[in-house]
């Protein structure tokens, strides 16, 4: 009740010293009363349109209330609940917002606004959608115009009239919408791929300049091609105009031979990007671009020698102080072939618990592995404590040698302006969820290299020593022989393996042994960046191993960068 007293007297406070305006209406008295006696009629409800644009909707009274039944009765939206939630819901916000304050994530003031001590249920409303009915849309649209009553100029009525729905922006015209993305819900599409699947708008050849040559929707035959008699000259805003010389929607878009300039990675090697390409696509081109006149300066991997792969892996070899001795692993190799037989003998007989001990970065890395479902096809999610054990797995391996080596090197070539840039390239290009199957986000590029995950019944990435060593430990693994050792002496080695995961096969799989995680990461990233989708030649100790890396193509982030599919050892 003090809290109520408190925040009347303060609205009242308000209201005191608020100056007060004047506004001088642009309604005659006739509209004012027109629109009131609307307000007032109880036949009819008032509603603004959904998505805005200034739209109102008048409805018949029963039919509203009909509609906002029908929306609750659905199960897959609603469901009834048995209480009152508030409580639980202010307890809830309550330890978050302690949490938060606690850690210096919300101010005071922050925090006593989230805070609010009498809260409200919602009230449920719903905002009708124009012409969004397919299956028995409205004829006509109406609007408030002034009448002559009895012919009598002194007594105005307004009455309802029909409006043209041919000149309605609806969902079934492409007027304002060319281009624009899916959307399961729209009648009909105006974008490129709409002539691929024929579900174009009627208008979409016309508005857009399409060439469909198929059926497009809401049209009674087959669209014909456009003459130079059925064009109209227009006014067009340059800067708003997304043409074909321009990279706006069409970043990472596949070739297609018509098009005057391009928006993917081959344009750079081609020479045939776009103008606008680095500035829309983040590209890296060095290369000149289609409409350039000059060179970009933005340097890419292609701008990476071979040389100097091969010279910075050798620094990363000799700055991994993490990595095992000789006598730290004891391995039990068994015979080099292409025998799966099952053997009962371990692959790793001894290792060092040492190893583990060397750094934080290997007990962090060792809490990331079990975060994800092997199976794909299975819907991976991040709590909010896994995200934050990547979080510090990054903070830790960035204060390493290792790491430190591999952005100097990008950010002297100008990739990486800060270091804080070059780890959160790396934790979306690494730990960024996509789907390998059936349309979940079921892997990432971390889950399939050092992990491992299991697909139509057989194994498929799982290049990490550790992981392997942790999981034949538990039985879990059944080495069965190697197809591949290293020249090298000492570690890190290289070895091609054969084995078992409970029951799924794992036919040829290479594994860098007794290198530590930030050294794994760092010769993968340093693959991935300079050399995607390619094999990228490094020397460790003198010796040579190619990396092939390749690039996840479905989907992108940051306007165009790929996520890892895969990196490892090939020989």
């Amino acid at each position: 009740m003090e809290t109520f007293q408190k925040n009347v007297i303060d609205e009242i406070r308000q209201l005191k010293d608020k100056k007060c305006h004047k506004y001088k209406y642009n309604l005659t008295m006739r509209e004012k009363k027109a629109i009131q006696l609307l307000q007032h009629n109880k036949e009819i409800v008032i509603r603004p349109a959904d998505k805005g644009g200034g739209g109102i909707v008048i409805l018949d009274q029963e039919a509203y209330p009909t509609e906002a039944m029908r929306l609750l009765n659905d199960p897959s939206t609603y469901k009834k609940l048995r209480k009152d939630p508030t409580e639980e819901y202010i307890k809830e916000m309550k330890e978050l917002t302690n949490k938060g304050f606690d850690r210096g994530i919300l101010n005071k003031q922050e925090y006593e606004f989230i805070n609010n001590p009498t809260p409200r249920l919602a009230v449920f409303y719903y905002l009708p959608k124009v012409h969004k009915n397919q299956i028995n849309p409205p004829d006509t649209d109406y609007k408030l115009h002034k009448t002559d009553k009895n012919n009598d100029k002194s007594d105005t009525d307004y009455k309802l009239h029909k409006t043209d729905k041919n000149n309605d922006k609806s969902d079934t015209s492409c007027q304002g919408r060319c281009g624009g993305r899916f959307n399961k819900k729209d009648p009909c599409h105006c974008n490129r791929k709409c002539e691929k699947f024929e579900n174009c708008c009627s208008d979409y050849n016309k508005v857009c300049g399409g060439g469909a040559s198929n059926k497009v929707v809401g049209g009674n035959s087959e669209s014909k091609h456009q003459t130079d008699t059925d064009s109209k000259l227009h006014k067009t805003d340059k800067n708003n105009d997304k043409s074909d010389t321009s990279c706006q929607g069409r970043c990472g878009g596949r070739f297609n031979k018509k098009d005057p300039c391009h928006c993917n990675r081959k344009c750079e090697k081609f020479e045939n990007c776009c103008s606008d390409y680095n500035k829309v696509c983040g590209g890296g081109a060095s290369n000149k671009v289609g409409g350039g006149n000059c060179e970009s300066k933005h340097q890419t991997g292609n701008d990476i020698s071979k040389d100097e792969i091969k010279a910075l892996s050798e620094i990363l070899y000799k700055a991994d102080v993490n990595k095992a001795a000789e006598s730290d692993i004891t391995l039990h190799k068994q015979e080099m072939s292409q025998n799966t037989k099952e053997k009962e003998d371990l692959y790793c007989t001894n290792l060092s618990m040492k190893i583990f001990l060397k750094g934080q970065h290997t007990k962090l890395f060792i809490a990331l592995l079990d975060n994800y479902n092997r199976k794909t096809g299975t819907d991976e999610t991040f709590t909010e404590k896994e995200i934050e054990e990547q979080d510090i797995f990054f903070q830790e391996i960035m204060k390493t040698n290792v790491m430190k080596e591999l952005f100097t090197f990008f950010h002297k070539k100008g990739m990486y302006s800060k270091e804080q840039e070059f780890v959160d390239d790396l934790k979306k290009m690494w730990f960024g969820l996509y789907s390998r199957s059936s349309g979940e986000q079921d892997s990432c590029g971390f889950e399939h290299v050092f992990v491992g995950e299991v697909k139509k019944g057989k194994v498929s990435g799982f290049h990490s020593w550790i992981c392997f060593y942790l999981l034949e430990k538990k039985g879990m693994i059944n080495y069965h022989s190697h197809n591949y050792d290293g020249p090298w002496t000492n570690y890190p080695d290289v070895l091609g393996k054969q084995f078992n995961w409970e029951g799924f096969h794992k036919e040829v799989g290479t594994q860098i042994i007794g290198s530590s995680p930030e050294f794994d990461f760092a010769v993968y990233s340093l693959c991935f960046i300079s050399r995607p989708g390619k094999k990228c030649t490094i020397s460790m100790g003198g010796h040579e191993i190619a990396i092939q890396t390749y690039e996840w193509t479905k989907t992108s982030y940051n306007n165009g960068k790929k996520y890892i599919a895969t990196a490892y050892a090939t020989f």
